[in-house]
């Protein structure tokens, strides 16, 4: 089963099925500038993390895209940064 999907089970006519919804997951990640084969994973705030487990988890693609997405012309610490899908 992929990350972020959700099951669960419905009585229909007296038959069971099971059925699955898969919700996208993503998270926002980035080369280190001190040891570029080192991952960083959004945290939060101003914050980054290379442990995978406290990274950021973004419901949809576009929220985290936002997130990236410079709005006054620069991006400041999020340079280098890209937008990954956990599917």
């Amino acid at each position: 089963m992929q990350a972020g999907c959700q099951r669960f089970e419905s009585a229909i006519l007296h038959s069971k099925y099971l059925k699955s919804i898969c919700k996208m997951a993503y998270h926002i990640k980035k080369p280190s500038l001190l040891n570029p084969t080192i991952d960083l994973y959004y945290a939060g705030g101003v914050r980054w993390t290379d442990d995978y487990g406290d990274r950021k988890i973004y419901a949809g693609e576009s929220e985290a895209n936002a997130r990236i997405a410079p709005g006054d012309g620069r991006n400041g610490g999020f340079n280098g940064a890209v937008v990954v899908n956990e599917g």
